[in-house]
């Protein structure tokens, strides 16, 4: 079993930084949860999240960190 986790962790780092980061903007715009669990996956990973314009592709709208009512969604704006 530890062999198999290894070739994966190969596989992922052996991939270009801008391939990783296409990855972790698709993440990040799709979920918050799911893009702090890539961060935490490998070092690889983490290296690609800290790129500009991984942040520039997520839209707040997204990103709830509070549950906004329908009234409230003008500050969010």
């Amino acid at each position: 079993m530890t062999s198999k986790f290894t070739n994966h962790m190969v596989m992922v780092t052996s991939l270009p930084e801008e391939m990783l980061a296409e990855i972790v903007t698709h993440t990040a715009c799709s979920s918050l949860t799911d893009f702090i669990n890539l961060r935490l996956t490998c070092k690889a990973f983490l290296g690609a999240s800290n790129y500009d314009r991984v942040f520039e592709k997520v839209s707040m709208e997204n990103v709830s960190f509070v549950p906004w009512r329908k009234s409230e969604r003008v500050f969010q704006k």
